[in-house]
């Protein structure tokens, strides 16, 4: 980590323990994974309407901060982010200045779905949190949460799922 990266790990590591607090809502805490401003009090529905009618660059931005914190999550073209959305529809909208597209948003809001669950079974420990992600693992098939979460919508849902048997204490 170089001194120029340090007040991003700080903003990074600011709101990853933000959004585990259990005085913001689940909406609340997606917003603060996706680096959205305006969390207070979000509705399911307003953030739906976010999602669709498109983040700004700025979340992918955001969570490719909080997605290289430690640097254990590699993807094979570069940057973390790069394996949600890539990076030329990330240059062709900072370079028009538009928010991503419904797709886009929807796979930032899949991760942030993830990281939202994981900030629950590791107790915002985003170090563990990170290196769950990277190791393959039994249950699935011997793939990287991170590449099954990445893959579609059903590949969040199925390492939520995971997740979710974690906290009900069955072993993962």
């Amino acid at each position: 980590m170089t001194n120029q990266d340090a007040p991003l790990v700080k903003e990074a590591r600011a709101v990853y323990q933000i959004a585990g607090e259990q005085a913001f809502g689940r909406c609340e805490r997606l917003a603060g994974f996706m680096g959205l401003k305006r969390r207070k009090n979000l509705s399911a529905l307003a953030l739906a309407d976010l999602v669709a009618d498109g983040l700004p660059v700025a979340s992918a931005d955001h969570l490719d901060r909080l997605l290289s914190f430690s640097g254990v999550l590699s993807h094979v073209g570069g940057r973390p982010i790069h394996a949600i959305v890539s990076e030329p529809t990330l240059r062709r909208s900072r370079k028009k200045k538009q928010a991503l597209s419904c797709q886009a948003s929807e796979r930032i809001y899949n991760m942030a779905r993830v990281l939202e669950a994981l900030s629950h079974v590791f107790r915002d420990d985003q170090a563990s949190s990170l290196a769950f992600l990277e190791r393959p693992h039994v249950l699935l098939a011997g793939r990287r949460p991170f590449e099954v979460a990445c893959s579609s919508t059903a590949g969040a849902n199925a390492v939520i799922e995971l997740l979710e048997q974690a906290e009900a204490s069955f072993a993962i």
